[in-house]
């Protein structure tokens, strides 16, 4: 049973009895910047609800692609910023190919949290639960 369940724009969002938040991407989704800030917007509710940084695990393995802004996002300030509002990321995606791709990516737009890509969820989620308090 989870703690916290939303449908938004860009997925699922599912706080699992371990407390990590689970997003769960729609299939053929393309994110905008839009749809990152209410992703960041539900983080912080959750984050306020709890009073305590939180895990996220982000399953992107429907993403068909993203805006340059919406990928950026992990660098916003102020109410948003999800160095406020998140422990650690754990990215689930679909191959090493893409892992490799990601790993590249993150290097341009890396947060000051863990982060970390993975193709199996029981692994990211092992990553995670080193970061719950």
């Amino acid at each position: 049973m989870s703690k916290f369940y939303k449908e938004a724009k860009q997925g699922i969002f599912e706080e699992l009895d371990s407390g990590i938040l689970q997003i769960t991407i729609w299939k053929d989704y393309y994110s905008e910047l839009e749809h990152s800030l209410e992703s960041l917007e539900i983080i912080k509710t959750i984050h306020h609800q709890n009073h305590k940084k939180i895990c996220v695990l982000g399953d992107i393995r429907g993403l068909k692609g993203s805006s340059k802004e919406s990928r950026a996002s992990v660098r916003q300030t102020g109410d948003l910023d999800p160095n406020k509002h998140v422990a650690a990321l754990a990215i689930l995606i679909q191959s090493p190919v893409s892992k490799l791709v990601g790993n590249f990516l993150i290097k341009f737009n890396k947060p000051s949290f863990p982060l970390r890509l993975f193709t199996k969820k029981e692994e990211a989620i092992k990553f995670l639960e080193q970061y719950q308090k």
